[in-house]
């Protein structure tokens, strides 16, 4: 049956917003991986990994951390 539904785009979205960081001569990255149970985390993770992967000079990866999207878990990550 037909139905409302919104859709991201998360493989396309994050593969952008880390070109767009490259783009602009940022060498040094981390990826803050929402929660394992949510897929869009998995999702934004592999766009992440896909533009680095296709960069001509691939960039230092800090971290990829899995966080649980709390205020405080987000920072004290980005503090690491």
């Amino acid at each position: 049956p037909a139905c409302h539904q919104v859709v991201c785009q998360n493989v396309q979205g994050a593969t952008q917003a880390t070109q767009f960081l490259l783009e602009r001569g940022h060498r040094r990255l981390a990826h803050l991986k929402g929660p394992n149970a949510i897929s869009a985390s998995h999702q934004r993770q592999t766009g992440f990994e896909q533009a680095i992967a296709n960069w001509p000079e691939p960039p230092e990866i800090a971290a990829i951390e899995t966080v649980d999207l709390s205020p405080e878990s987000v920072y004290t990550a980005m503090q690491r």
